[in-house]
């Protein structure tokens, strides 16, 4: 139940979800051509359906991007701590910033890979009903929703029993 004492349908939770493939889609749709190219929007739509067909993964330019990222911080903590152990005693400005940007780079990886993995996790039901809740709102081609469809099925008969 909502503030003004009306209960909300059961499917509204999923359906305000950002980062679902309906609200997504939705969003591209209202932005195409304002925000987005038509060669922009198709390649975003393709992501996100993709992501939905096959599961969410992490891509290794991502891995790549926060390696080096990781990589800088910790050599700036390093150059932060051997100045402030040299000549200029007592800085350890660079070193505290440098090791604080490290932590929430971590931070924010490993929140990106633990949304990965939960995802890995969703039940075949919930893609399946994600899927259809793109077919009942037209975003997706009856085409596109026979293939998805299928990769989400393959997908699932590959997993070993658990």
């Amino acid at each position: 139940m909502n503030s003004s004492g009306e209960s909300k349908p059961a499917s509204a939770p999923s359906l305000q979800d950002e980062d679902s493939a309906v609200a997504l889609l939705r969003h591209l749709d209202e932005e195409r051509g304002k925000m987005f190219t038509e060669a922009d929007y198709r390649e975003m739509r393709e992501v996100i359906l993709d992501e939905l067909a096959h599961g969410a993964r992490i891509r290794p330019f991502t891995v790549f991007t926060f390696g080096i990222i990781a990589l800088g911080l910790v050599a700036f903590f390093v150059i932060g701590l051997l100045s402030a152990l040299g000549d200029h005693a007592g800085d350890y400005t660079l070193a505290l910033v440098s090791a604080a940007a490290f932590l929430v780079t971590v931070f924010f990886f490993w929140n990106l890979f633990s949304g990965i993995k939960l995802d890995a996790y969703r039940s075949l039901d919930a893609r399946l009903e994600e899927l259809g809740q793109l077919r009942r709102h037209n975003l997706v081609s009856p085409g596109e929703f026979a293939e998805i469809e299928a990769h989400i099925l393959i997908a699932r008969q590959r997993q070993p029993n658990s």
